[in-house]
């Protein structure tokens, strides 16, 4: 396995370095969300966190609090 980007500067801010912890946050929230899906029988939650509300309306077949994300221009 060779690994090409660890000697090249980042391109996307002024000092060049990279972050190595944003990944796994992503997994973790991932995990999270599996998982509690998994315990609510499959339901879908379109976002994170999932705040207790949300469980709670899943809970109860309720529709959820939140509204789909909308793209501002």
């Amino acid at each position: 396995m060779e690994w090409a980007a660890v000697s090249k500067p980042a391109t996307s801010n002024p000092v060049g370095v990279k972050g190595v912890g944003e990944p796994v946050l992503g997994a973790a929230a991932s995990a999270y969300v599996c998982a509690v899906s998994d315990a609510l029988g499959g339901t879908m939650f379109l976002r994170t966190p999932i705040l207790p509300d949300m469980i709670v309306n899943a809970v109860e077949g309720q529709p959820q609090s939140y509204k789909p994300l909308e793209v501002l221009v």
